[in-house]
This record gives C-alpha cells, structure tokens and sequence, in this order.
C-alpha cells in the first residue's frame, strides 16, 4: 500500500509532531489558574456567576432551570429564616391574623421548588409586618441570606409557576458553593481558568487541592460582615472570620510569589448598615467619622495591607473595593487581576 500525500505538505512525521509539542506548550504556557477564595457568605460565587456570564454571554437554559428553582427556595427560606429568628427573640407578628399565612411558609418544602402562586402573596404580607420588620432590624443577631429584601419584593413574582427569571435574579440567587467549580475564559493570548471553591469552614479542607500552580488569588471579602454572624457559627462576625482565613492564605509560603488581590465586597450593603452601625463594633480601635463610608473602608483596607507587610513584607497588595451585583464593578476588579497576570508574561518575553 502506497504512502498518500501529508496534509501538511512537506512536513515530515517528526517535524509534525514536534510541531505539535510546541502548540501544546505554548498553549500550556498561557493557561493561567486564577484561585477565587473567600469566607462563606463573601460574595465570591456571585463574582464567579459575574464572570462566567460575560464570558458566555447567556447561561444555558440547564443553569437558568437550577437558578429558578435555587431563587424559589432563597425565597421561601429568608420567610422561614425570620419567623423563626422571631420566635426565638420573643417578637409577635403584630398581625396575629397572619398566623394561617405564617403556618403556611413553615409547612412548605424546600427540597422543591413546587409551591402555590399564593404564597408569593403570603410571603409578601408577612414581610410588611411590623413584627416580622423588628425581627429584620435584628438580623445582626442571626444568620439570614443578605438578598432577602430583594427575595420579598420579588416574591409575588417569583411564586409564579411560568416565571421566567432574570439575569438580576441570576446574581441575586444564593447556591452555596460546594467542591471545586471552574469558569473558563479566553482573553488571547491567555486562557484563564478561574477556580472556585466553597468558603465554608467544612469545605476548606478541599483547597489545598486547588493550590498548585497559581498564577493569582482573589481572596473576597464581605465588608456588611463586620456587622454578621456566621452561617455555620452564630457566635462568630464573620469579617473577624474573614480576616483570620485571609491571614491564613497569605502566609502560606506556597503564595509566597503569587499576586493576591484583595476585594472588598458588598459596598452596597456596607454603605446602608454604616448609617446605623458603626464599625467599631467589630473593630474596637476605629476612631473614623460615625457613619461616613469611605473612610471606614479605608481603615478595612489598611488592615489588609497591614497584615500582608508582616507576612510578606515588600510584597504589593491590591486591594479594590467593589459590589459584585454590579457588573462594572467586576470587570473592574478582574481587570486588575489580569493586567498583573499579563505583566508577568511580559517580563518572561523581557527576559
């Protein structure tokens, strides 16, 4: 049997192969691992979900199916959350004909996303309550998702069987990150992989995993948590949490040459809470104007940068405060971390 004639004309086998090698490491070379990390609660899923739309455009209509059902529940559990917080501090709904309304929501299932159109409209009154409004004044004294006053202005909406939800309500929607999830994302010559791993303290063990070869580490944190309790730990802020966990990471000597980014996230939040609660709460030491907000976040941000001078002095820190339902504010935030990404590909050209 004859030789036929190589596609790639003059080539020979070997050459073609070696040619091969050479794509295949050139391509490796400009894969980048981008670790997203955070406490629970930190916003880091709703940066990743950000990231992942604007890299695809629109999610397949498997993911909206999940998103729908996830934001059903949000919906359900944030009523569920406050009768209960209420019950528990001894706060009567002030309308004690919303009792059967109440009964309701306790009785529904969360394992489904099946309920009632009606209960949007239960959900709705009871969240008018004067009761169930003094429970939500509280909400420092519980866990309790931050979205829910979205949740119940949407509720009637969002009990609806034909609803079709929203890319806000894609990025209001709490599925909490269990394992090692992963976004890819082209920017030529680069190929991000950006990886995303649960927060809680149970899922932590699975990071170490994700460690090797890194090329940077978003570390996210919630700056409405100097201000909330732990999901998994009602005894705990979760910004004291967020910043020991953060401690943590940066004085891993496997990150000893990796760029950190720090963000500082839900400014939104952040911004309403000041005005009521003043950062000392949780930072004892603060001396800054009561209710301003710049410079509260300024002193967040020096406690970061802080903290990186001792375990990694000489070490440069970026630090961008951002809301991650705001999808400018995260391409401002990624694009902080792929200009340092880019720049240490320039110095090996450089080199």
């Amino acid at each position: 049997m004859g030789c036929g004639e190589s596609k790639h004309g003059d080539v020979s086998p070997g050459e073609q192969v070696e040619q091969e090698l050479e794509e295949s490491r050139r391509n490796s070379h400009y894969h980048s691992k981008v670790l997203l990390l955070g406490a629970g609660e930190s916003g880091k899923s709703t940066f990743g979900k950000q990231l992942k739309m604007l890299a695809k455009g629109q999610l397949s209509v498997s993911e909206m199916a999940l998103y729908r059902r996830a934001i059903r529940e949000n919906l359900v559990e944030s009523m569920k959350t406050l009768l209960d917080a209420a019950e528990s501090m001894g706060i009567p709904l002030a309308n004690a004909e919303l009792e059967e309304e109440a009964e309701r929501v306790r009785s529904t299932e969360l394992a489904t996303a099946d309920m009632p159109s009606t209960l949007g409209y239960d959900i709705l009154k009871l969240w008018q309550d004067q009761g169930v409004q003094e429970t939500w004044a509280r909400k420092d004294k519980f866990w309790i998702l931050d979205s829910t006053p979205y949740y119940m202005r949407e509720a009637v909406r969002l009990a609806q069987d034909s609803v079709d939800i929203t890319e806000e309500d894609v990025v209001m929607t709490r599925v909490m990150t269990s394992g090692v999830g992963s976004i890819e994302i082209l920017d030529p010559p680069i190929k991000f992989t950006v990886v995303d791993v649960g927060g809680q303290r149970n899922e932590r063990k699975k990071w170490l995993h994700c460690f090797d070869d890194v090329k940077a580490v978003v570390f996210i944190v919630s700056l409405a948590g100097y201000n909330q309790v732990m999901f998994e730990d009602a005894t705990r802020n979760r910004l004291l949490e967020a910043m020991e966990l953060y401690v943590d990471v940066v004085s891993n000597p496997i990150f000893r040459d990796t760029p950190i980014h720090v963000l500082l996230n839900k400014t939104d939040l952040f911004a309403e809470m000041i005005q009521e609660v003043p950062l000392s709460v949780c930072f004892p030491e603060y001396g800054g104007p009561p209710g301003e907000v710049l410079p509260a976040i300024s002193f967040i941000e020096g406690k970061c940068k802080s903290i990186m001078a001792q375990c990694c002095p000489h070490k440069k820190l970026t630090v961008t405060p951002i809301c991650a339902r705001v999808r400018e504010d995260v391409l401002l935030g990624w694009k902080d971390v792929t200009d340092t990404v880019r720049a240490t590909y320039d110095v090996d050209v450089k080199r």
